[in-house]
């Protein structure tokens, strides 16, 4: 964690002294720090805060960031993929609501072109006469997802402990037995 400078201050830092071996200030140091530049009659350079990583740190950012990478490109094929079938879902319910559709069609056109009816037909022509064929606004439920959708997990870091170390944290005993 970046730390002021400054004796006994916690604020966070915000820029660097290039003169100072770059140390570190928050808002409020800034000033005092400038000021002792003043009197010493040497120019104040305040930059933003550059890190330098520890090759380790610097190799698992990296290692980190490709694997992450890779990740997101599986995350863009499995959109597509889903995208797919949710296409051909869509695909087969119009279809079948346009052969739905059809069949009502040749029906009433069967209708129309009769001059004579058969009695059985009697109630649905009574029923075709007396209603309004109305059709509900085609929709489809309501399309929701979770496309960029993800979870960070921390990961464990390894750490070495001899057995004094083991000791002092967990104040236990310990011994070692000759086999």
């Amino acid at each position: 964690m970046l730390k002021c400078g400054t004796f006994r201050c916690d604020g966070p830092p915000v820029k660097q002294c290039d003169n100072c071996n770059k140390s570190l200030f928050c808002e409020n140091c800034i000033l005092v720090h400038s000021s002792e530049h003043l009197k010493d009659n040497v120019i104040c350079n305040f930059t933003e805060i550059k890190l330098k990583l520890s090759k380790i740190d610097f190799t698992r950012l990296k290692s980190t960031i490709k694997l992450s990478i890779y990740k997101i490109e599986i995350q863009k094929k499995q959109i597509m993929n889903e995208a797919l079938s949710v296409s051909c879902q869509i695909k087969f319910m119009v279809k079948s609501a346009f052969k739905h559709l059809d069949e009502m069609t040749e029906y009433y056109n069967e209708l129309y072109k009769k001059t004579e009816f058969k009695a059985k037909d009697h109630k649905k022509i009574k029923s075709i006469i007396s209603e309004d064929l109305l059709f509900e606004k085609p929709s489809f439920s309501k399309l929701e997802g979770t496309l960029t959708k993800n979870t960070k997990n921390t990961k464990n870091q390894i750490k070495s402990v001899d057995m004094k170390q083991i000791q002092d944290i967990y104040d236990l005993i310990t011994e070692m037995l000759g086999c």
